[in-house]
Formats: C-alpha cells, sequence, structure tokens
C-alpha cells in the first residue's frame, strides 16, 4: 500500500484553511510527484478562500504572507521559512497572447479549477480527511504526516492516475486547446516526458507538432529556462529530445542543431541527440553538445540570443572551442591543457568524450588525470610559481617585459616538470636562459 509523507509546514498551512471552513487541497505536480513516490520539492494548495480571506488567516496564525499573485488568486505564505503558494480554485479567461488569461473568475467548485490545468497528471487533487477535527492547537509534527494514499481523498476526474500508471503525458481536453492557450505548455509537455520517463498519447504529440508556431509568442527566457529544466532531468534525456525533433520544435529553441548544421562528429541529428545522455545530467555541458555544430562563434550567438547568463555562456563557449583539441594524454600535456582552459577543463573533456565515442578509455584517463592534479594543487598559473616578478627583478636585475616574458617561461618549465618549482630550481633556469 503507497503512502506520501506531508511536512509539517503543509499540514499547518491546510489545517488553518480547514478549520476557518475552507476545504484545502494538495495539487498538481506536488501530489503527481508524491504518488509516484517522489517526495515534492514544491507543494501547492488550493482553496475556495478568497486571497484576502487567506492574507487574513495565515496573518492571524503569525506567519508572514506575500501577495505572489494576488490578481490571480494566489497568497505565498511562510511557514518555518518554507513558501507555499495557496491559490483560490479559479476559471481561466480568453488566452489572446497565447501564454497567460485575459482575466480569472474566482469559484467555489475544485472541478473548474482542475478543468484548466494542462496535463492530466497535473489535474488532480487530494485532502486529507478530517483535518478540520484535528484536536488541539494547530498541529505540529515535526516529521509531517505520513498517510496511506487509499486514505487520501483524491479528486482525479481526468484520469491522471491511470496516466501516471501507464506512462502518459496526455492534456486535460482537447489537446489544440490547452497548448493554443499557453503555448509554454509544449515545452512543459516536453520536460514532463523526459522527467518522468514518460511519453505523450498520441494525441497530445500530434498538438505539440500542430501548435508548435505558438513558441513564437513566448518570451526567450522562458523558453531557456524550460530547456534547462529539461536537460537538467535526471535520467536519460534523448527519447525526450528526438521528440522535439519529430515535433519540430527545435526552430523555436535551438535552430543551430536542425538538419544540415549538425558537428562532423555525427553523422545524424539522431546521433547527436543519443550522445546527450553520454554527459551528466548538467544543462552547461548539454547545451555546448548540442551546439558543438554551430562552433564557437555560432554557440556563443545561440547563448545570447537566449539570453543565458554570462557564465552559461562562458563555459558553452569554451566547452565548444575545445572539442577539436586533442585528448591530453600525459600529465604535462594535462596540466598544459588545464592552464589554458582553467576552470573549464573537466566539462571540456567530458563534452569532447561525447563527441569522441571510440576515445572513450582515453578521455577517462584524462579526466581522472585532471583530478589528481587538482588534489595535489599541482603550479597551473603564473600566480602558482615559486617566484614573482619582484624576485625576478630582485635577483635577477630583470625589468619591465622581461620580467612577463621569464615568468610565462618558467610556467612552461614547470607545467612540464611540477618538480621543478620551486624558489632556488626556477632562479637557477631563469638565469641560465
Amino acid at each position: 500500500m503507497s503512502k506520501i509523507t506531508i511536512p509539517n509546514q503543509i499540514i499547518r498551512a491546510l489545517w488553518l484553511l480547514e478549520k476557518e471552513g475552507f476545504p484545502a487541497y494538495i495539487v498538481g505536480g506536488s501530489l503527481r510527484d508524491a504518488l509516484l513516490g517522489n517526495q515534492p520539492h514544491d507543494w501547492d494548495i488550493t482553496t475556495p478562500a478568497l486571497p484576502d480571506k487567506m492574507l487574513g488567516i495565515f496573518t492571524a496564525a503569525g506567519y508572514t504572507t506575500i501577495p505572489t499573485g494576488i490578481a490571480h488568486g494566489t497568497v505565498t505564505v511562510l511557514i518555518d521559512h518554507t513558501p507555499i503558494e495557496c491559490t483560490t480554485y479559479r476559471i481561466d479567461g480568453e488566452y489572446t497572447d497565447a501564454r497567460h488569461p485575459d482575466e480569472v473568475r474566482f469559484t467555489d467548485r475544485i472541478a473548474d479549477d482542475l478543468a484548466r490545468r494542462d496535463f492530466t497528471v497535473n489535474a488532480m487533487a487530494c485532502r486529507l480527511p478530517h483535518i478540520a477535527k484535528w484536536s488541539g492547537t494547530e498541529p505540529a509534527f515535526s516529521c509531517g504526516v505520513t498517510v496511506s494514499v487509499d486514505e487520501l481523498e483524491i479528486v482525479d476526474l481526468y484520469g491522471g492516475r491511470e496516466d501516471l500508471r501507464r506512462g502518459i503525458i496526455r492534456c486535460v481536453g482537447d489537446p489544440s486547446t490547452r497548448l493554443t492557450e499557453d503555448a509554454l505548455r509544449i515545452l512543459r509537455g516536453i520536460r514532463f516526458c523526459v522527467q518522468l520517463g514518460f511519453a505523450p498519447d498520441p494525441a497530445t504529440e500530434q498538438a505539440l507538432l500542430d501548435c508548435r508556431d505558438g513558441l513564437a509568442h513566448i518570451s526567450v527566457e522562458r523558453i531557456a529556462t524550460e530547456l534547462i529544466r529539461t536537460l537538467e532531468s535526471p535520467g536519460p534525456c534523448a527519447d525526450g529530445l528526438l521528440l522535439m525533433s519529430r515535433t519540430r520544435l527545435w526552430k523555436y529553441v535551438l535552430p543551430e542543431i536542425e538538419n544540415g548544421n549538425i558537428s562532423k562528429y555525427f553523422k545524424s541529428q539522431k546521433m547527436l541527440l543519443h550522445a546527450v545522455d553520454r554527459l551528466p545530467c548538467d544543462a552547461t555541458k548539454r547545451i555546448a553538445l548540442l551546439l558543438c555544430g554551430a562552433g564557437e562563434i555560432g554557440a556563443k550567438a545561440a547563448c545570447r540570443r537566449l539570453k543565458l547568463s554570462n557564465r552559461l555562456t562562458e563555459a558553452v563557449t569554451a566547452y565548444v572551442g575545445a572539442i577539436d583539441r586533442p585528448c591530453p594524454a600525459t600529465e604535462p600535456e594535462t596540466r598544459r591543457y588545464m592552464a589554458e582552459l582553467e576552470e573549464y577543463a573537466e566539462g571540456a573533456l567530458f563534452v569532447a568524450a561525447a563527441c569522441h565515442a571510440d576515445e572513450k578509455e582515453a578521455y577517462e584517463a584524462a579526466l581522472k588525470r585532471v583530478a589528481g592534479i587538482r588534489a595535489r594543487g599541482d603550479c597551473l598559473a603564473i600566480c602558482d610559481l615559486a617566484v614573482d616578478g619582484q624576485t625576478l627583478m630582485h635577483e635577477l636585475g630583470l625589468r619591465g617585459r622581461e620580467v612577463g616574458e621569464m615568468l610565462a617561461k618558467l610556467l612552461d618549465v614547470v607545467l612540464e616538470d611540477e618538480t621543478k618549482n620551486e624558489k632556488e630550481i626556477l632562479l637557477q633556469i631563469a638565469g641560465g636562459m
């Protein structure tokens, strides 16, 4: 018999609403994850209580409240530093911008609220039986409450539990209507397939294809966020990326990987997308691999277009730029590689290894050498040398440009042989040059 554990903070929020006469349901992705046996990261609550009423209830109990999206019925309450979103049952109006409803109307029927949600696995809600009758003051369970799923009052009007069992992502109601209302749901559907290891039902997959042009109305920041969350999902990613190919979504996400612009290391887009699963679940490395055919300049331009952070852009550009470098085969070669790529050395080796599948063992050996060099603290930069510019000027009388040139030469010596990074040895070498 499956069970779910509900944290104390969530229990308190539910209880406060219930004791005031407002049914309070755990809803959406939090319930989906709990039913799958995974502990949710975020818990969402829905209730017929209007926003102002919720603010009053939580404030009276001594909790900080934030009117996060009060116009749309959402209040965030902080309980033990945990933010919990509580939203009034609502009915969405028209979506004329393909992203947000023009208006929302509050309702006292949970069925109305579930009908507006995107996918069946997210359109379920559950209520704890008899929570309003719990005696005493505010419940305080340090480890939360563990209940059997069979004890919960679950509202599942669209077959979400069965779709969880079958591993299916299916739109609530007509798929084209759902995806046209908010085009970001197209990429969310892909992400859920990857995160959960599910597949879309045929009608939903067809709607992903038919409604794809709606993504033209979505901001690049939102698109980038969904791409990153998809690529960071644990487990295999290739099936979801191939789904993006079948539904022709790359045009709006990463047009650089459309057929005809694939790296020389892959014979087809399919091979490239499968190669993503050779990498850790890290969006930066995976984006770099997807962009390897665009070259260093193209990869940087793609990151800029998606308005990715400067740090992520710099890393992706470094990884792509290093793909054609030979795999370092010795410790001196590895130190030189690390000296040039600095903090990006390990990531560059991972991405290159995914491109050079026939050299897997060589790259694994190189990564081990990198780890060893990092652990030992070998000299990899001029600032790590046992001598500095002041020492060279004082001991050898060097001046101006001579100092910088000599430090560069000494670094080259030490990269070749770490044991020479001692003051007297380096001064002797410098004096003989």
